[in-house]
Formats: C-alpha cells, sequence, structure tokens
C-alpha cells in the first residue's frame, strides 16, 4: 500500500463536496502554470518573499495538532518526504537521517515554470510548509533557506532546515534575504 492509500484509508485525505482534505486542512488542486505570474511578481520584492515564507510556515504550524496525530514518529524524515510529496511541491530528498539538514527537490511547480526567468530562488511556499511541518512535528522552530534553486541555475533545488540561530551564523546573506 503506497502513502496515498494509507492517508485515504486512514481517513487523513477525503473528498467530501468538492473539498480537498489533507490533515484537516484544505488544500487546492489547481495548475502551477495559473500561480507563475503572482510568484514573479513575488520574487521581486524582498519583503513579499519573507512574508509568503512566514505566512506558509504559520499555516502549517496552525495545524499543528492535525499533523501530531497523522505524524508517524518511528520514521520522522520518510513522513515529512511524504507529505512534502503528497503537496505536489517536488520530489524531496533529505541528505541526512535527522530532520536537520540538507534537502534537494526536483520537479518543483515552480520552478518547472520559471526556469531561466527569474534570478533569486523561487521556493519560498515550499520552504514555509517544510519549516511549519517540522516545526510542528518536533516541538522545535526550523527554518529554511535555499541555497541553489534549479530555476536559477541547476538540476535540483538545494535547501538547508536548521533552527535559525544555526542558519544565521552559517547562512547569514540567505538568511537575510529569505526569512529575517
Amino acid at each position: 500500500m503506497n502513502f496515498f492509500e494509507m492517508l485515504t484509508l486512514s481517513k487523513k485525505l477525503s473528498f467530501v463536496d468538492g473539498r480537498v482534505l489533507l490533515f484537516n486542512q484544505g488544500i487546492s488542486i489547481y495548475p502551477a502554470r495559473s500561480m507563475m505570474n503572482y510568484m514573479k511578481l513575488i520574487n521581486n520584492d524582498p519583503d513579499s518573499i519573507k512574508l509568503i515564507y512566514s505566512m506558509a510556515k504559520q499555516s502549517m504550524m496552525d495545524h499543528k495538532q492535525d499533523l501530531l496525530t497523522a505524524h508517524d514518529p518511528s520514521n520522522a524524515v520518510s513522513w515529512v518526504i511524504n507529505t512534502i510529496n503528497l503537496y505536489g511541491l517536488g520530489k524531496m530528498e533529505y541528505l541526512s537521517k535527522t530532520l536537520e539538514g540538507e534537502i534537494t527537490i526536483e520537479n518543483s511547480p515552480f520552478v518547472e515554470n520559471l526556469k531561466g526567468t527569474v534570478s533569486v530562488p523561487v521556493d519560498n511556499i515550499t520552504r514555509g510548509i517544510i519549516a511549519g511541518i517540522v516545526s510542528s512535528i518536533s516541538n522545535f522552530d526550523y527554518d529554511v533557506i535555499e541555497l541553489n534553486c534549479a530555476a536559477v541555475n541547476g538540476d535540483k533545488c538545494k535547501l538547508i532546515i536548521y533552527k535559525k540561530e544555526n542558519l544565521l551564523s552559517k547562512f547569514p546573506l540567505e538568511c537575510k534575504s529569505q526569512i529575517l
């Protein structure tokens, strides 16, 4: 049984009266291309980048109890990966065995539609969702920065997740433009 089937059977994913709920949070399924003009506009304003990130993070933390109920504590890393993949935000891979460290993402819908048209990382919503999920299930406040974005250059997006003080000491410029 795959993760999608498990969520459906356990009633963590439901389709009722035109609504799609994942962990009791309403989600939308839409053509990614329809959001890209908004993303381009947001990416030209550093304050908007930080605001979108913090709103995405907070939206996940607002559903902390639902995330904790759904969370598999025996394998938190796999659970986070499966959840991000289910949101359709790309193929995520942790390069460590813990919730902290480096993450790569391939096939981001933002990258797919913005590659070559932007000069700064575009996965601001994805960063916020990851930070909110990991913060919710761990009871620590984590943040995520993007060191490499496939929309700007490369094949994969490279994100780093740590507590804010660790990010600030190691990546001050990225923190200033993405989370502070």
